[in-house]
């Protein structure tokens, strides 16, 4: 995967976007296996995956509020966001 990007051959690519996140993904990169690509598709357990995508969104929350006053509120709404369709493990 490093070396597709190093070459170049992840621009021009489709893209989906992981909304807790907020980033977006390529959906394929030649000569990278489209499995890869997908947090989502390498767990076996969809319900297991978003709860646990849930808790690092809360770590991530957490960790933002160190730098409220650092940073517009504009900025910390770009931020990750919890997915409230799956339960929250902690």
């Amino acid at each position: 995967m490093i070396q597709a990007v190093l070459h170049g051959k992840h621009k021009n690519v489709g893209c989906r976007t992981y909304s807790e996140y907020k980033v977006n993904i390529p959906i394929t990169i030649p000569e990278v296996p489209s499995q890869e690509l997908s947090a989502r598709e390498t767990w076996k357990d969809e319900m297991n995956y978003y709860a646990t995508a849930n808790k690092l969104v809360l770590l991530f929350i957490e960790n933002a509020k160190k730098f409220e006053r650092l940073v517009s509120d504009d900025l910390l709404s770009e931020g990750p966001q919890l997915n409230y369709k799956y339960e929250l493990k902690y």
